[in-house]
């Protein structure tokens, strides 16, 4: 489940997923399903979301929404969010990422960002794209 969500990359708004990872798309043949609406999203605090192959959490600043994997880049452990920290946290082995979705702290060797996930707004629902 976490490897699709570990391997996305950023699209808003889109109708259709396009080209994501080295030339393949991210989820094939996928669908796009309501994960949330857009009202239920506070203004700049991470909602976390299950939905198919996908964890993840939605951030709304203004009118638009993007999304992050909640996979942690370095174990693939789902990654909790901390309001008190404004960061995600791996229960795993420690690693934080700050809500733009870039490490806060390494390891021995440097953790990749985490993944954008594919994301539109259609009728006033956040949806997302998976299997």
């Amino acid at each position: 489940a976490g490897v699709a969500a570990t391997l996305g990359v950023e699209r808003l708004t889109r109708a259709e997923p396009i080209e994501s990872y080295r030339g393949q798309a991210l989820v094939p043949n996928g669908n796009w399903t309501p994960v949330k609406a857009v009202t239920d999203l506070p203004e700049g605090i991470p909602v976390a979301f299950r939905t198919g192959a996908i964890e993840g959490f939605l951030i709304r600043n203004g009118g638009q929404v993007r999304g992050l994997s909640a996979v942690c880049t370095h174990m693939g452990c789902i990654l909790n969010y901390s309001k008190l920290r404004n960061q995600f946290e791996c229960p795993c082995h420690g690693a934080t990422f700050g809500i733009d979705g870039d490490p806060n702290n390494q390891y021995s060797a440097p953790l990749r960002s985490l993944p954008s996930l594919d994301v539109r707004i259609q009728r006033g629902q956040v949806e997302v794209y998976t299997v």
